[in-house]
């Protein structure tokens, strides 16, 4: 016979949950319930009530698939905000050039109330590690659905530096992330590579984009790692600025979780090198931090 203290002893060994509408996600990892539910409630919570994925007639069984673990997993999942989530995927859309998700994701931070300008800095924050002319081609998606939205443009400046500081702003930024081994590659760069290793590494990269407002620096130290994972082919700088990460405030579970997120678009093969790249740089154990 089942007794009261029996049934309680089941129901206490039980994973732990957090609960969303329709589904429960565990603590440990593990499958939700209903991971449909899940990603049905998220999908109309980021996208609206009208929402139709893409494929959703001519492929179901894709489409499911991938709404499932993106929408009724990975946006549950981990320490980053919803936020973060958004500004995330904007990066590494970006820097992959998926520019055909741009908007939906843009319309989603709107309705998130996530500020205009964080998702264009975003975007601006990529322009040194992914390109230019990607950056420009997702900040013309973001003005057409700001625009559609109502959002006067331009939006304020939040450049802070001027043609005359520049240069130093850029390495006063560099020191403070990265300390002496930023002095010793400056000495030890030769002359003729003295004005892209120095001069448009500190002015541009640093100076021009890293010091804008519109994000905090810890923000924009994450982002611009998610677009270094996401363009490939630069496990130094996935080093480098994983270290930078945590040199100023982040935590090894945001990388994690930045790592992630974006392993649907970036598949396995980098997303586990990432992994490693991390676990190297920075050892176990880091504490997770608060979602931002």
């Amino acid at each position: 016979m089942i007794t009261r203290k029996h049934l309680w002893a089941c129901i206490l060994s039980l994973p732990m949950i957090f609960t969303v509408p329709g589904t429960a996600i565990a603590q440990d990892g593990s499958e939700p319930k209903d991971r449909a539910a899940a990603a049905k409630v998220k999908m109309t919570e980021l996208f609206g009530p009208d929402y139709k994925p893409a494929l959703a007639d001519t492929d179901p069984e894709f489409a499911a698939m991938r709404d499932n673990l993106i929408y009724g997993e990975l946006f549950y999942q981990g320490t980053l905000s919803d936020k973060m989530r958004i500004l995330v995927n904007l990066c590494g859309l970006t820097a992959g050039g998926y520019y055909e998700q741009i908007a939906d994701y843009a319309r989603a931070g709107l309705r998130l109330k996530v500020e205009p300008i964080a998702m264009k800095e975003a975007v601006i924050q990529t322009a040194p590690y992914s390109g230019i002319y990607r950056a420009q081609k997702s900040l013309a998606i973001l003005n057409e659905v700001f625009t559609k939205a109502g959002i006067k443009l331009p939006l304020e400046p939040q450049a802070v530096t001027t043609e005359e500081n520049r240069f130093a702003k850029g390495q006063e930024t560099q020191l403070k992330m990265y300390g002496e081994r930023m002095q010793k590659m400056w000495d030890s760069s030769p002359e003729g590579q003295q004005y892209l290793q120095v001069g448009h590494l500190s002015a541009y990269c640093f100076g021009d984009v890293f010091t804008r407002s519109g994000l905090t620096p810890a923000e924009r130290e994450l982002l611009l790692w998610s677009a270094i994972l996401t363009i490939g082919g630069a496990d130094a700088q996935v080093r480098s600025h994983a270290v930078g990460n945590i040199n100023v405030g982040n935590t090894k579970q945001n990388l994690i979780d930045v790592i992630a997120l974006l392993m649907p678009q970036n598949g396995f093969p980098r997303s586990l090198t990432a992994l490693a790249i991390v676990n190297q740089a920075v050892p176990e154990p880091e504490a997770v931090k608060k979602p931002q």
